[in-house]
This record gives structure tokens, sequence and C-alpha cells, in this order.
């Protein structure tokens, strides 16, 4: 397995990422409308997994400002893991995982953000530092709609303190843009 760090993609490595995903999820046009507002944010990049000049695995990358009440964060997001079904259980998604949270680590974010199926995959993110967030967290789509949910992860990055402090505010935690 050999893995790339993309980032600033252009069209064309975007549209392969794309197809890679898409071709697992067997989504109808009204999901995919869905979709595309709530979880339409562009990566900035990704961490690609390929064997013999193949996609096997992705990991999108992102990041964004957002203010709290008491201070700015940079908050670095994970989103869009996938790997190829005849290559999951081979430790490709915990190595995407690792080389993504590195990325974000020299991007100067302070926290990373992921959302997923809790009770499934939170042992996968757990390795690389991830914990439940606990509460619920706020995501504004791109049409204005407002999505919240529960199954929201935090991994520390840059600061512990704003992890910390993160993690224990009750409030709803809001990603100030789309989910990712």
């Amino acid at each position: 397995m050999k893995i790339k760090i993309i980032t600033n993609p252009d069209r064309k490595i975007t549209q392969s990422i794309l197809y890679f995903q898409f071709r697992f999820m067997n989504w109808t046009p009204r999901e995919l409308r869905y979709q595309d507002d709530r979880y339409g944010t562009v990566p900035f990049g990704y961490v690609i997994s390929y064997k013999d000049n193949e996609i096997v695995g992705v990991l999108n990358l992102h990041t964004r400002k957002i203010k709290t009440k008491t201070q700015d964060i940079v908050l670095g997001g994970l989103g869009g893991m996938c790997t190829h079904s005849k290559f999951r259980r081979q430790g490709i998604a915990t190595q995407l995982l690792k080389r993504g949270m590195k990325v974000l680590e020299d991007n100067k974010c302070d926290i990373a953000f992921l959302c997923t199926d809790l009770k499934t995959l939170a042992p996968l993110y757990a390795r690389v530092g991830f914990v439940p967030l606990n509460r619920k967290y706020k995501a504004t789509g791109a049409t204005g709609k407002i999505y919240t949910d529960e199954e929201g992860m935090i991994a520390p990055v840059n600061s512990k303190t704003i992890f910390r402090q993160v993690l224990e505010n009750t409030e709803p935690f809001d990603l100030q843009g789309q989910d990712w």
C-alpha cells in the first residue's frame, strides 16, 4: 500500500475521489441533495491509499475558523472515510487517520471534529485520540437549514486546553458551517 497526501487538489483528483466514495453509497437523487446540503464542504485535501495505482481508501481533510463566546478556534475535520470492501480490516483506515491527523496538526488546527455512527465506528476513531462529544452539535447546510445530531467526536490536535474546554461545555457545539 502507498499513502499519498494531496492538498489543494485539482479537479481530476477531486472527481476520482468523489467517484470512489459515491460508488459505494447507492444514494437516491433525494438522498444526494440532502448529502450535498448537509455535508457539501469542499475538502482542502485528501489522504489516499493506493494499491497498484488503484484507490483503495480515502479520507477528506477540512479546516475552518469558528468563534465561541470566549475564543477563536481553528477546527480541523475528517470526513468521507471510505475503504474499498476488499481491503477492509487491513489497517488502511487507521493509517489514513494517523496521516490525516498529522496534516491537521501541520495546518495549525486546535482540535479535530468528525461525525460518525458511534455504535460501530467510535473504536476506530478512538485509535487516533477521538472521544465522543457527548452532546448535540449543530451544522448549517448550504441552504441555511440547521441540522443537529449527537454523533460527533472530537480530538486534541494542537491544543489540549481547547479540547478540554469544548468537551466540558454543555451547549450544542456549533460547526458554523456544513458538516463534513
